[in-house]
């Protein structure tokens, strides 16, 4: 960097975080500063690195918490300072995002900056709403228009000129100026019955539309107690709305689900949000190392079998090779093992074959299963939590193997709830929390002493997490694998009654 700062202003598009760009990612991972707007989500902020400062400038209709003046000013003085500026606009920085206002005193400001375009609401919402903004047999141009002005002045529109484009018509920020939009268009000579839909959250779990006609959509908009940020989009177009939604048909549309999993382990939240689930990650636990001894690692050549029961467990034994600049095929005698997939799979990640993942995967059937040789005496290295259960190396010794337990990392339980998930526990609650291990319960349990567990379905991974969960009160399901496809496929059917 050279001692000089710079800004880039990141479109992060309009609320799904996989409508972020690769390039807006790239630039939130190597931020020092990152000032963000309001609409922007969790998952996306999630990006962010715990060593970057992160500041809400967040506006919000009639109630800016910081005057854009200001926003501009910070941006400038972190610059200054030699700091990299990521500022994070919904949608695109250039499409009614104040993006020029704030280039413009950059620029004049001799202070450098780039431009990451976003995904745009004026596309992405009408897409996920079933709304081609162009069709060859009804629309030949699309035209945005935003329905709010500087100060709350009502909008300028020539509405005249837009009816006789006959093209789709996207008005952004439209809620506000719906009467008066409905009015324009129709007194402009528009056919009161031409298709309308009105969306609210567009591209979110939450999203919700309605078609009718732009005469009805004024009462609609009201009726319906619709909230902000909602898109209005005027056309025949929307007329294909029922037939091309496939967003509100996705399965778990609509299901507000808890992930306790830590978050090195995101898979489930990602699954269960390509299936439309409202997601919040919520990591009750965290795995934290501890010293391994320097003799286990000096005779890895003298064990048969190196056993996890984790996928953490087996992301820190090689993390502990690399450490100590032990070579990896050290262990060239061993054969490996792992109590599931998912940790099967962190095995994998290294290149190395799995010789034996039980067909139960627990720890029970790990210690029943492990093949043995006719001889005693086999060695094994136990790479596992320090809380987790003794039985699987007592279990192995009992049939003749020499076991080596190591307690490689501890299991660390959070207390700390986010005041956002506070928010909507106490507003909306959940339908399903997702427990991967007793600890997840435990963690959680900690971090919402007060919560009426019995509202909400425990969906748990095994018989040990859902016997935690049932003693702290919770309605717990058990999952028929202990997989986290599993566990998706047991939320599925219980959303489905």
């Amino acid at each position: 960097m050279n001692g000089e700062g710079s800004v880039i202003l990141v479109g992060a598009g309009p609320g799904d975080a996989g409508l972020l760009t690769l390039r807006g990612k790239e630039a939130l991972e190597t931020a020092d500063v990152i000032l963000y707007d309001r609409l922007v989500g969790d998952e996306i902020l999630s990006l962010i690195p715990e060593s970057a400062l992160k500041i809400d400038v967040g506006k919000e209709a009639g109630c800016h918490s910081i005057p854009q003046q200001e926003i501009t000013a910070l941006l400038a003085r972190y610059a200054r300072e030699g700091k990299r500026v990521a500022r994070l606009k919904g949608g695109d920085p250039y499409l009614f995002g104040r993006g020029a206002e704030e280039v413009e005193a950059l620029a004049a400001a001799n202070i450098p900056f780039a431009v990451v375009p976003g995904v745009t609401s004026a596309t992405a919402v009408p897409a996920y709403a079933g709304i081609p903004v162009s069709h060859r047999e009804f629309a030949s141009s699309a035209h945005v228009i935003t329905a709010h002005r500087k100060n709350g002045a009502p909008p300028e529109i020539d509405y005249e000129s837009l009816v006789k484009l006959g093209g789709t018509l996207i008005f952004l920020m439209s809620l506000s100026s719906i009467d008066s939009v409905a009015a324009g268009l129709t007194a402009a000579g528009m056919d009161a019955k031409t298709p309308a839909a009105l969306i609210e959250n567009g591209t979110r779990p939450n999203q919700r539309k309605r078609v009718a006609s732009v005469a009805e959509m004024p009462a609609l908009a009201k009726e319906m107690e619709f909230r902000a940020p909602t898109l209005l989009v005027v056309g025949e177009v929307c007329g294909l709305s029922e037939t091309f939604d496939w967003f509100s048909r996705l399965p778990l549309k609509g299901a507000r689900v808890l992930v306790t999993r830590p978050k090195a382990e995101s898979g489930l939240s990602r699954k269960l949000r390509a299936l439309g689930a409202d997601v919040t990650d919520f990591p009750c636990v965290h795995a934290e190392p501890l010293p391994v001894p320097d003799a286990m690692l000096d005779d890895l050549a003298a064990y048969e079998w190196i056993v996890f029961t984790s996928p953490a467990g087996a992301k820190l034994f090689f993390a502990a090779l690399k450490t100590r600049g032990v070579d990896i095929r050290t262990p060239r005698r061993a054969r490996f093992a792992a109590v599931g997939p998912k940790t099967a799979a962190a095995i994998a990640d290294r290149g190395i074959r799995v010789d034996y993942t039980p067909e139960t995967y627990n720890a029970r059937a790990l210690a029943s299963g492990l093949p043995r040789e006719e001889r005693t005496g086999a060695r094994v290295l136990l790479f596992r939590a320090s809380d987790g259960t003794p039985a699987l190396a007592s279990s192995l010794r009992a049939r003749g193997f020499v076991v080596e337990d190591i307690a490689a990392y501890k299991t660390v339980r959070e207390s700390d709830c986010s005041e956002e998930t506070r928010e909507k526990f106490s507003r909306s609650g959940f339908d399903f929390v997702a427990f991967t291990s007793a600890s997840t319960v435990q963690g959680f349990a900690g971090s919402l002493p007060g919560f009426d567990r019995a509202r909400v379905t425990a969906i748990c991974i095994g018989p040990e997490t859902a016997a935690e969960a049932r003693a702290r009160g919770f309605r717990a399901l058990i999952s028929e694998q202990a997989t986290t496809e599993s566990m998706i496929e047991r939320i599925r059917e219980e959303w489905k009654k």
